[in-house]
């Protein structure tokens, strides 16, 4: 048995962030992998981004953060 369980206590009905984000301008080939975690009240998310046409894609590093998991600002490349 485990010390401690994830409980899921609410849900977003759609994608928090999608193509249709005005941050998502380079973003042509969508999201893959990527983990999120909180400090100090902020959400950090560090997500594979896809830029490119499908066929030419680059695949970048991208910061974003967020103050409640639902509301996202992309702030940067970390690497490409």
């Amino acid at each position: 048995r485990y010390p401690f369980r994830l409980e899921v206590i609410d849900e977003s009905p759609k994608p928090v962030i999608d193509k249709t984000h005005p941050d998502c301008a380079n973003n042509q080939s969508g999201f893959e992998g990527g983990y999120v975690v909180k400090q100090n009240g902020t959400y950090y998310m560090f997500v594979g981004e896809m830029s490119g046409t499908p066929h030419r894609a680059r695949m970048q590093i991208a910061l974003w953060t967020s103050p409640d998991a639902l509301n996202w600002k992309r702030q940067k490349t970390i690497i490409e």
